[in-house]
């Protein structure tokens, strides 16, 4: 089969979804449907993955099925989880671009709103230290653990441009440090805050997703509770402290600086004094 707009065409006649025939308890859904969107080569690829793993990823999560047809999709299920699976894609679009995937450098600036309008996934914020650690080498804590609770995990950019208020957000919670050593080891100005986003269309499978992060973050002596923006006050700490040791080193090496110009200035002017009583000790006229 091929498609053409919005249809399906099996040879040159377009497919009628009316004539399908339904059968008795196994899809009973009103807002049932299937749907075409189209992408391109490089979306295509990458949303597919090698042999097909991250298109699976995509439908666990999602709940939904996808198949691909040229650089065009074939997306079916309720229409929450094709919402869900939609939102996926351009997810995966943002962090692929920024080639995020493993976690390297997890500065992508996605915008989950869309996500959490379908009530499909959680955000834990944490230090960005932190979440790479908890994602182990190239994600692969986080890849082991989407196959096992078919959910999809990824790194944010901690911005409330990209996220709805995380205050009134009820499926938001922060890490925090429960470790003696102060200030806590994983906390910097410059790794600065992530959100890391857990998506799963089954509650179950988010849930069990999240209970095992919070399992991997107590490694670390980090512990979750209900958002308050704690760890951006540590954050806005961190950053006048080091701002202010900056100010300090700053000054340090102007006076430094200093110093040794006016020590130069003594040295030169020595110099010169040595040179002239020299001059005046083999002068003719002495």
């Amino acid at each position: 089969g091929r498609w053409s707009g919005g249809d399906m065409l099996l040879g040159n006649r377009v497919l009628d979804k009316s004539k399908l025939t339904r059968i008795p308890g196994d899809i009973d859904n009103d807002d049932f449907d299937i749907e075409m969107i189209h992408l391109d080569p490089n979306s295509t690829r990458y949303t597919t993955g090698q042999s097909g793993t991250t298109k699976r990823k995509l439908r666990g999560a999602a709940g939904a099925f996808m198949e691909f047809f040229g650089v065009s999709a074939a997306i079916g299920g309720r229409k929450k989880q094709r919402d869900i699976l939609k939102a996926l894609i351009s997810v995966l679009k943002t962090i692929k671009t920024r080639q995020n995937i493993n976690f390297r450098a997890p500065n992508a600036q996605v915008d989950v709103r869309p996500l959490k309008a379908t009530g499909s996934c959680f955000t834990i914020v944490c230090p960005g230290q932190l979440a790479r650690l908890a994602a182990g080498k190239h994600g692969f804590f986080f890849r082991r653990l989407e196959s096992e609770t078919q959910s999809f995990l990824f790194l944010n950019a901690h911005s409330n441009d990209n996220h709805p208020n995380y205050r009134e957000d009820p499926s938001c919670m922060e890490a925090v440090y429960t470790g003696m050593k102060n200030p806590a080891p994983l906390e910097s100005a410059k790794d600065g805050l992530y959100d890391l986003v857990i998506v799963a269309s089954s509650p179950e499978q988010r849930e069990q997703a999240v209970r095992q992060v919070e399992r991997k973050l107590k490694v670390f002596d980090y512990a979750m509770q209900k958002y308050t923006g704690s760890l951006e006050q540590i954050i806005e700490g961190l950053e006048e402290r080091e701002a202010a040791e900056e100010e300090r080193k700053r000054k340090q090496r102007e006076e430094e600086e200093e110093a040794a110009a006016a020590e130069e200035e003594d040295t030169a002017a020595s110099r010169e004094d040595v040179v002239g009583s020299v001059d005046a000790l083999v002068s003719p006229d002495s």
